[in-house]
């Protein structure tokens, strides 16, 4: 997807919540998670503490599908499974690896993640949806978004 299409969806999804053009500030989480992927920064965190998470449990009243394949606004795919509340991602190409939890409203994302000894936290939102549940879009509040097709 290009960037004008991704500025065009920001444009109709948006809402108090979201804006078209993001603050500058938006722009440092991503800007750090670049610099600790390019090896500037360094973490003592390892990968293993996204993967040691209890197993996945499902969630009866989850009714949202984030499991796929997804690409990003930075140029990486991630390989996201879930099982009820519970998802867990890969990178593609990548050591990134990530565990996170979906809301019971079926909209809101939490997910902490790690690569090559720094981690790091992401807060999202579904901002599209199927009717028969399967999210095609995120936005994270560190400014990266996830899309897929329908």
């Amino acid at each position: 997807m290009r960037d004008s299409n991704y500025k065009s969806m920001l444009q109709q999804f948006a809402g108090d919540r979201r804006q078209t053009r993001l603050p500058v500030r938006s722009l440092i989480p991503v800007l750090c998670m670049l610099a600790i992927a390019a090896g500037i920064i360094r973490s003592t965190a390892s990968v293993a503490d996204a993967t040691s998470a209890a197993p996945i449990k499902d969630d009866p009243l989850i009714k949202v599908s984030i499991s796929g394949i997804w690409e990003s606004n930075v140029g990486w795919k991630y390989d996201i499974k879930q099982k009820g509340a519970q998802f867990t991602w890969t990178v593609i190409n990548r050591d990134q690896v990530g565990t996170g939890t979906i809301d019971k409203n079926n909209r809101d994302l939490q997910v902490n993640w790690s690569e090559k000894g720094s981690k790091g936290t992401a807060k999202g939102l579904i901002v599209e949806l199927t009717e028969q549940g399967k999210a095609t879009f995120i936005e994270w509040d560190n400014g990266v978004f996830f899309h897929r097709e329908k």
